[in-house]
């Protein structure tokens, strides 16, 4: 597995203009459960996407900081080193298609000590990957993802 760098974000560009994997996903239709603070918040992401426009406002993260709070390790537990190439493969390639003008959803819990990423996680990557210095992002305070149905 190559580390997390420019050179890698490079090196996957070029062999997928040659050959590109083909997989096809609508991520909008995608399910998403995560665990926040002891309670299973779960739904489709386009219509978490819709909540978290109502309810919060468009604000700039740094991508260090979010990229930090991810455990990209745990993406890879249990798989063989084959299956982490092919993983890593279908990964890049979506990175490098990803758009990073869609803003990600973050939560974050009460003391604002706790940040994770609900959707958007290839384009976080890619943004790391680009060295770039911020992301465009929806944070939902734990209170009001409480809410959310």
């Amino acid at each position: 597995m190559l580390k997390d760098n420019l050179f890698k974000y490079y090196f996957f560009r070029v062999k997928f203009f040659f050959s590109k994997p083909k997989f096809t996903r609508d991520p909008l239709k995608k399910d998403f459960k995560m665990t926040f603070n002891d309670k299973t918040i779960h739904g489709r992401i386009d219509s978490l996407i819709r909540f978290a426009q109502n309810n919060c406002k468009e604000e700039l993260i740094d991508v260090k900081f979010i990229y930090g709070c991810v455990d990209w390790e745990c993406l890879y537990k249990n798989l063989s080193k084959k299956s982490i190439r092919e993983h890593e493969k279908i990964h890049m390639s979506i990175i490098i298609d990803v758009s990073l003008s869609y803003p990600i959803i973050v939560a974050k819990n009460k003391n604002e000590s706790v940040y994770k990423v609900i959707d958007g996680l290839h384009r976080v990557k890619k943004a790391y990957l680009l060295r770039l210095k911020f992301i465009k992002a929806y944070i939902i305070p734990e209170t009001i993802l409480l809410t959310y149905k």
